[in-house]
């Protein structure tokens, strides 16, 4: 019945995202090409909201006028940065509060694909240490200095990943690209130590992802393509600079995942816990934005106008 009320409200968005996302081959690739998707996406998205973008721009600039963070100068460099514990307030919270949900949840031995979600975005926010993370004014002011516009918490999510017998990776473990938005901040915070033996989170930088985007060999987000790039597709790329980030407990790691080609969860003899939040633009490059499928709206009269503006697309100023 949910999925019938989607498509009354939004038959012609709906429709293309199936259309786009859904239609595949056998083995997996879609028929119609991503790229044309995400720019369809995010013009459709951008209508959308241009009644509240002008709002929401002159919020941004009383915003940073008020809250004047002292951003490092190599911010986002090359498309990533990585953070000790210290540097965003209450990270050391969030920690505590994640293993004790990490080791209160436990594995799920039914699961083949890692990583997967043990703790989402309703239950994480309802929780301070979560809610102050997400939408710490520090926080916020990195996003909007990266996104170039006030930003959406996209989604938040506590992720488990576990060592497995089977062979080959697959999904998120392979290499690919995130289908969200022209850019994106992915907030990545390791709640356990990770090291090799736990799959530490692994990419290309920007430089190097840019090239990857035009290799004809690896033809990538084209009609008919995979949206996973395989190992040995790879061999011109052993030289090539890759990121692989270990780090202790509370490290953070800001990354722009929808354009730089990374992999993770690549459990080999222990298993990894981490919190990840992305914050995008109102206008995605995913139509399932139109379709509600994205973090829940929470409204509370009582907070701050920007965080009424950061969690719900729909917000006006009043």
């Amino acid at each position: 019945m949910n999925s019938i009320n989607k498509l009354l409200h939004d038959p012609f968005g709906v429709g293309l995202y199936y259309l786009f996302e859904k239609w595949r081959t056998k083995d997996g690739r879609r028929v119609l090409s991503t790229n044309l998707y995400k720019k369809l996406a995010k013009q459709l998205n951008s209508r959308k909201y241009k009644t509240i973008a002008e709002q929401r721009k002159a919020f941004l600039e009383d915003f940073q006028k008020e809250n004047d963070f002292p951003i490092p100068d190599d911010f986002m460099k090359d498309g990533w940065t990585l953070f000790d514990s210290e540097y965003f307030p209450y990270t050391k919270e969030v920690v505590e509060e994640s293993l004790k949900l990490f080791e209160e949840k436990g594995p799920d031995t039914s699961r083949v694909d890692m990583p997967y979600s043990v703790v989402y975005a309703d239950e994480l926010l309802a929780n301070d240490a979560f809610y102050n993370f997400a939408f710490s004014k520090k926080m916020i002011a990195h996003a909007a200095k990266y996104l170039g516009e006030y930003p959406i918490l996209n989604n938040i999510d506590l992720l488990r990943s576990d060592p497995t017998d089977r062979n080959g990776w697959l999904n998120s473990q392979q290499l690919h690209l995130d289908v969200i938005d022209t850019k994106i901040l992915r907030v990545v915070v390791y709640i356990t130590d990770v090291d090799e033996e736990n799959g530490p989170f692994t990419f290309f930088p920007l430089s190097v992802s840019n090239e990857m985007k035009k290799d004809k060999e690896l033809n990538y987000g084209s009609a008919m393509s995979n949206m996973s790039v395989e190992d040995a597709k790879l061999t011109k790329y052993e030289n090539a600079e890759k990121v692989i980030v270990k780090g202790k407990s509370g490290s953070v790691l800001t990354v722009d995942s929808c354009n730089c080609f990374h992999y993770g969860s690549r459990a080999k003899s222990k298993s990894r816990c981490a919190l990840m939040l992305s914050f995008t633009s109102m206008s995605l490059e995913n139509l399932r934005d139109r379709m509600n499928l994205d973090i829940s709206e929470h409204k509370n009269l009582d907070d701050p106008l920007y965080i009424k503006l950061v969690r719900s697309r729909d917000a006006t100023i009043q």
